[in-house]
């Protein structure tokens, strides 16, 4: 018995490999591209697999130009923000936050805490080049944050603007 033409299409679709752009995209959302199937051999997602993934993570991703597109936007995606919505900070371990401002501004940052304590941030050494984002030109500038935080609601200030990011800290295990 043949097939249509167009099942037997829509099945190599679904086996086809996935491109190593498609992978990179994959990836930057937090999917795997590999796995241990369960003879024990590393296996690798079909391209179906993987753009069903990332469409359910509402990513479009079935064309060149569409993945294109979104790497460029997951790379820019944080550029768009002043401060990362929530930064999670682990018990006694160095951390740095990164601040988008536009470029060449002169920025601070302060922690306030829960007690109502202000504590102001060190700036450290941060090469990363300003990009146009939108038709703005951005830098970033990037702030260490003390080891001996306490881990409760933290919130932190940019002293140029008004956004907020929560600072939850986890306990050292």
């Amino acid at each position: 018995m043949n097939e249509p033409t167009s099942h037997r299409a829509d099945v190599a679709h679904v086996h086809e490999p996935a491109s190593e752009r498609l992978k990179q995209l994959a990836e930057a959302h937090g999917v795997s591209t590999e796995y241990w199937d369960y003879h024990g051999h590393l296996a690798s997602p079909s391209r179906a697999t993987l753009e069903a993934v990332l469409d359910a993570l509402g990513v479009r991703a079935h064309t060149d130009q569409e993945i294109a597109q979104a790497l460029t936007e997951h790379e820019v995606a944080p550029w768009r923000r002043t401060l990362p919505p929530v930064v999670v900070v682990r018990a006694s371990r160095a951390t740095t936050v990164p601040v988008h401002v536009p470029d060449g501004a002169a920025v601070t940052l302060s922690v306030r805490l829960e007690d109502g304590r202000v504590r102001p941030l060190q700036q450290v050494e941060d090469l990363t080049l300003p990009r146009e984002v939108d038709g703005t030109m951005l830098g970033r500038a990037s702030f260490s944050l003390p080891r001996d935080l306490p881990s409760d609601g933290t919130r932190w200030w940019p002293g140029w603007a008004a956004p907020r990011t929560a600072l939850p800290g986890a306990p050292v295990r």
